[in-house]
């Protein structure tokens, strides 16, 4: 991958067009994972030249970096994606000092060889145990929540495995996706937004740090899989993404609506964001290992309507 080399020799004043679908982009309070592809990604989205070097311009400032457009490199292949990111995770692992293993992908890495429709994204691996069976970097034998045994429970029998299985019939349905819940899971992109195991948040070593490594993965994985609907469990993940997703889509958050789940007074929300071509919508859920959605008496009439509205993919 060719380096931006070319410094910015001078400060050039230029206005900035559309300025409130520009906001996010320009958020001097976000400070983004930057690498060469960022600049190609910015010229594929059609935004104009002369934004994305007022944009280099005030990474440079910073960073102390000098960035220019110029070698403008082209976009990584899925197995160069997939390689960064182990790299970057087994790096952080050893320099943050966990030990319980990690976890990347849900499924088989090809998922990253095109655009998805779907990512769920959940907080990081759970447990106390490294699983001998369990692969860390992709699960190339079959998606995790269909054919691992988790626990005590069978394969794909755990009560987190069938929530997920429940969901993503329901997205089958509602996409008239044409094939079977298991494939459409194939599809998509299942993975963790820390891949850090630990046996809750609070026992996590170093969470600042693996939070940030969270972050500039999924700046990269996002930007790259482009996802039309992104699903994630849990709050954390949820504040997470709401600051990620406007930079690497390149979009501006528009609208955020909650929906009663029917489990007390806990909701869902979809936050729509759009582009200047299309729509992608972030759906919050409660974490679904303790907030049985998919199987629960109480709920099972509120989310058939939850996933209808979240599955306006691309409208």
């Amino acid at each position: 991958m060719t380096a931006l080399s070319n410094p910015v020799r001078e400060k050039t004043v230029m206005s900035r067009p559309d300025p409130d679908f520009l906001t996010p982009i320009f958020d001097p309070d976000f400070d983004p994972d930057f690498d060469p592809d960022f600049v190609t990604f910015f010229r594929l989205k059609g935004i104009p030249r002369r934004c994305l070097q007022l944009y280099l311009n005030q990474l440079s400032v910073k960073s102390g970096l000098p960035l220019t457009m110029a070698n403008e490199p082209i976009s990584p292949s899925s197995n160069t994606l997939f390689e960064q990111c182990v790299s970057d995770i087994e790096r952080a692992y050893d320099e943050l000092g966990h030990n319980l293993g990690w976890r990347f992908l849900s499924v088989g890495k090809d998922v990253l060889n095109a655009p998805v429709e779907i990512a769920l994204i959940t907080l990081n691996p759970a447990g106390n145990v490294i699983p001998p069976d369990h692969p860390m970097a992709s699960c190339e034998s079959g998606v995790s929540y269909l054919v691992e045994s988790w626990g005590n429970s069978k394969p794909g029998q755990s009560e987190l495995q069938i929530q997920v299985q429940r969901l993503f019939y329901m997205l089958a349905v509602e996409m008239d996706f044409q094939g079977t819940y298991q494939q459409l899971m194939e599809k998509s992109l299942i993975a963790h937004f820390i891949p850090f195991r630990s046996p809750r948040l609070k026992a996590l070593p170093c969470k600042s740090e693996s939070f940030e490594l969270g972050r500039r993965l999924w700046h990269r994985l996002l930007r790259v899989c482009s996802p039309k609907l992104i699903i994630c469990l849990g709050r954390d993940v949820e504040t997470e993404l709401l600051k990620l997703t406007p930079v690497a889509t390149v979009s501006r958050l528009e609208t955020s609506t909650s929906y009663p789940t029917g489990w007390g007074s806990y909701t869902a929300t979809i936050h729509e964001f759009t582009t200047r071509q299309e729509t992608i919508r972030l759906l919050f859920l409660p974490h679904l290992s303790t907030f049985k959605l998919f199987t629960s008496a109480n709920c099972t009439n509120h989310m058939p309507a939850i996933i209808r509205a979240a599955c306006k993919i691309g409208a």
